[in-house]
């Protein structure tokens, strides 16, 4: 039953986000239709339109999500939290919306979240190198460097070390 629901909001997203000038509107029915699914299966849910790159899904599921959880404080809400502020940011990258993704990464940076902070710190490094602001890309990486040899992170490590080099020696 819940694929298939998926399913045809997926498919009602997409449609509505086809439409033009009805974003809000189509935001609105889909919250409806998502708004008494509990927690759980929202989060399944978000993440599920996440990997089948269905990004107006997604979107309005994390959207959802951290409306549910901002105001949680254990463990695993603010895992949660900052994984969906996170990918929320990440979605905004892939549609070239620096700005609004650089917000929601400040947001995930605010979680009590150690990891999920980090991602969101290699993040923003990125988004300065886009925007050509070396120091900004620097402290970032920096940061986020020195967290994941720390934490044994090796795979966020090549990402923050490719992103750092590349910085150096475009200002060599």
């Amino acid at each position: 039953m819940g694929v298939i629901v998926a399913a045809s909001l997926a498919f009602l997203v997409q449609c509505m986000a086809n439409a033009r000038g009805e974003g809000d509107e189509a935001y609105r029915f889909i919250y409806e239709h998502l708004k008494d699914m509990p927690l759980d299966e929202l989060e399944e849910q978000a993440d599920a339109f996440y990997f089948r790159e269905e990004y107006d899904s997604t979107l309005v599921c994390y959207t959802m999500v951290a409306e549910h959880l901002k105001n949680r404080n254990d463990k695993r809400s603010r895992t949660v939290l900052a994984r969906a502020y996170n990918r929320i940011g990440h979605i905004f990258m892939l549609k070239s919306d620096y700005a609004s993704a650089y917000e929601s990464f400040l947001k995930a940076l605010e979680v009590d979240d150690p990891k999920g902070s980090n991602l969101a710190r290699i993040y923003i490094s990125i988004i300065y190198s886009y925007y050509g602001d070396y120091e900004q890309v620097m402290d970032y990486g920096k940061r986020a460097y020195s967290f994941c040899l720390k934490e044994k992170d090796y795979i966020n490590l090549l990402t923050v070390y490719h992103n750092v080099i590349d910085e150096a020696f475009m200002h060599d």
